[in-house]
């Protein structure tokens, strides 16, 4: 009884520590900006963000002291799926066209179209590979130590929900943009991003529990990288978009959109077979 009571008293310390974890990264990142040491910057092209870095560190150390095995990476990254990938890759272009459908009809979104149509499209085609290698650094990691680590040890102790309710919202609280300065924003837009970045948290866990595989989350993550700004902007945004939003809820951030990311997590994780919850050493 003694044993077992320990081994839960670890078990919540550690799910505690997640969350201590994202404050502490926060704050120093936030230290080292005000020091003039970026958190972000680029090795030639390669893009290096100190944020999941730091973050893996610290559970790295405190999976250590408490000799907690929080789960196979191998099987993680060396498991893939050809099929499963293209769907998660392409499955952003289906989510933001259903918006842009909706928005056309509604009016809150109108056609601005693009510059040499053709040329732009066979660019972003073109670059797919160099979007996959060059976020190995910043998405891949993320999606490793978010969805191969933290998910998958809380969905061992916690129902699905709850496992992808808590990491979703670890991730979006670590890397939600103007944390340490939401005075300059709104409360719509501030609930509204973090919804959003809830959602894809959603999204990206429910494919890693179908495919039992980083590759499938880090695929829709480079999917949204790749379509999301192409097909759809913002009327304040400076960027080269085929349709241009009006209204917020139909922005390539809105409330449809993160709707829809919801409804596609329920609609992977009711197609997934119940998975066998990994073994831990305590």
């Amino acid at each position: 009884m003694i044993g077992q009571a320990s081994k839960q008293m670890r078990r919540a310390n550690f799910s505690f520590f997640f969350f201590a974890a994202v404050l502490l990264v926060l704050m120093v990142v936030a230290l080292l900006d005000r020091a003039g040491v970026p958190s972000q910057f680029y090795v030639w092209e390669i893009k290096i963000d100190l944020k999941p870095i730091l973050f893996f560190g610290l559970c790295y150390f405190f999976a250590k002291k408490y000799s907690v095995q929080i789960g196979r990476i191998n099987s993680q990254v060396w498991k893939w799926s050809w099929k499963v990938n293209l769907l998660a890759f392409f499955s952003p272009v289906f989510l933001c066209g259903t918006v842009i459908l909706a928005g056309l009809i509604s009016k809150g979104i109108v056609y601005q179209g693009v510059d040499n149509a053709a040329t732009f499209l066979l660019g972003i085609l073109i670059d797919i590979p160099a979007f996959f290698f060059f976020s190995a650094t910043t998405l891949l990691l993320e999606e490793i130590v978010f969805r191969g680590y933290v998910f998958h040890y809380i969905s061992s102790e916690r129902s699905f929900i709850a496992a992808v309710l808590l990491t979703s919202a670890l991730w979006g609280l670590l890397f939600y943009v103007n944390f340490f300065d939401v005075r300059q924003l709104s409360f719509s837009s501030i609930a509204g991003g973090f919804i959003y970045l809830v959602s894809i948290g959603f999204v990206c866990s429910s494919l890693f529990y179908y495919s039992r595989s980083i590759w499938s989350s880090y695929s829709f993550r480079v999917g949204l990288a790749t379509f999301l700004i192409p097909l759809l902007c913002g009327k304040l945004d400076d960027a080269n978009s085929f349709f241009v939003s009006g209204l917020s809820p139909f922005s390539n951030s809105g409330i449809i959109l993160s709707s829809l990311n919801f409804i596609f997590a329920a609609c992977i994780f009711k197609a997934s077979k119940p998975q066998i919850k990994p073994q831990f050493s305590v």
